[in-house]
């Protein structure tokens, strides 16, 4: 069952990537705003995280690097703007679901 949350990180990890590096035309468009889909986006990459990692606080320290190297990624993709706007509402999706897990885990 470990391996399928492992897979599910991996799959999550790629979804990012390739929502966050294709040319603007070809990303996936949702009715939400831009910054509450990095947030939410975000917020399930950290959900999976803690519940698979035993050390979540440096997988979600990871996952603010990817954040910041996808965003910065954007400045030379066709169609695509990089914002420190949008850096934050991820970091923010990242606080928040490691916030939650946690406390759910505590709880449990």
């Amino acid at each position: 069952m470990k391996i399928l949350v492992y897979i599910g990180i991996v799959i999550i990890v790629a979804a990012l990537c390739y929502c966050s590096l294709v040319p603007g035309w070809l990303r996936p468009q949702s009715k939400l705003s831009g910054n509450l889909e990095h947030a939410l986006a975000y917020f399930v990459a950290a959900v999976v995280i803690v519940i698979t990692i035993k050390d979540p606080f440096q997988a979600l320290f990871l996952l603010f690097i990817l954040a910041a190297l996808l965003e910065t990624g954007q400045k030379w993709i066709p169609g695509r703007t990089a914002a420190f706007s949008h850096f934050l509402y991820s970091c923010s999706g990242i606080i928040a679901g490691g916030i939650v897990m946690k406390s759910v885990l505590v709880m449990v």
